[in-house]
């Protein structure tokens, strides 16, 4: 998954367990470690950019929130029993939608 951070240039990424930052000045890509155990298969930025919502697939099916500076999990939800698929920050910001292999849909209060 890529996905612009807000108020940037800067381009973020996803793989196996990290996340990849490529700066828009052109400095040296940076790889961002998480709390993930599969690869990271989508991600979706809060609209001020302030945490990354992600979820992970293969060999773990996590929801988390993250610092997308160091990578540090914010907040953790409970995971999908298969494969996660995508994650979606509702328009007001106050919840956080993810879907999955196991043909779930499921909604999340963010906290404040």
């Amino acid at each position: 998954a890529l996905a612009f951070e807000p108020g940037s240039d800067d381009l973020l990424g996803s793989g196996w367990f990290k996340l990849y930052r490529w700066p828009a000045d052109g400095a040296a890509m940076q790889a961002i470690p998480t709390d993930h155990r599969g690869i990271i298969n989508d991600l979706q930025f809060s609209r001020d950019g302030s945490y990354l919502a992600t979820i992970s697939r293969q060999t773990d099916s996590a929801v988390l929130l993250l610092d997308p500076r160091s990578g540090r999990t914010l907040h953790a939800f409970r995971k999908h029993a298969l494969c996660g698929q995508r994650v979606v920050l509702a328009p007001d910001g106050r919840l956080l939608l993810s879907t999955s292999d196991d043909a779930s849909v499921r909604f999340y209060r963010l906290p404040e």
